[in-house]
C-alpha cells in the first residue's frame, strides 16, 4: 500500500460522524417547531410559509395561534391537510375572520376543486 492510500483511509476514519440523517432531521424539526412559537410574527408567518415545514408543526400552529396574518398563511399553506382546514372552518370561531377575505375564499374555492 502506498503512503496516499493509508493517509486517506485514516482521515476517512477520523471524519465520520456519530450522527446519522436520523438525529439531523430530527434537529431540524425540532428547530422548526422553536421558530414557529417565536414572538415574533414575520417569524411565524415564514415557517407557516415554507415548503419544508413539517404538515404536523402547521396544524400545531392553526391550532395555537392568534394572529390572523399567520393563520391566513397557514391556511393558503398547500401543505397544511385539507381535513385540518376544514376542522378549522367548522369548529373554530377565529374562522370567521376571513369570511369576507377573497383571497382565502378563492384560494379555498380552488382547493376545494383540486381535492
Amino acid at each position: 500500500m502506498s503512503a496516499l492510500s493509508d493517509a486517506l483511509k485514516t482521515s476517512q476514519k477520523k471524519n465520520k460522524s456519530s450522527k446519522g440523517p436520523a438525529f439531523y432531521n430530527n434537529a431540524k424539526s425540532l428547530f422548526i417547531d422553536e421558530m414557529s412559537k417565536s414572538a415574533d410574527e414575520i417569524t411565524r408567518i415564514n415557517v407557516a410559509r415554507s415548503a419544508n415545514v413539517p404538515v404536523g408543526v402547521l396544524k400545531k400552529m392553526l391550532i395555537s395561534e392568534q394572529d390572523l396574518d399567520v393563520i391566513k398563511t397557514i391556511i393558503m399553506n398547500p401543505r397544511t391537510p385539507w381535513k385540518t382546514i376544514t376542522k378549522f372552518f367548522k369548529e373554530d370561531s377565529r374562522a370567521n375572520a376571513f369570511d369576507a377575505d377573497e383571497e382565502v375564499v378563492e384560494y379555498l374555492t380552488t382547493r376545494v376543486k383540486s381535492e
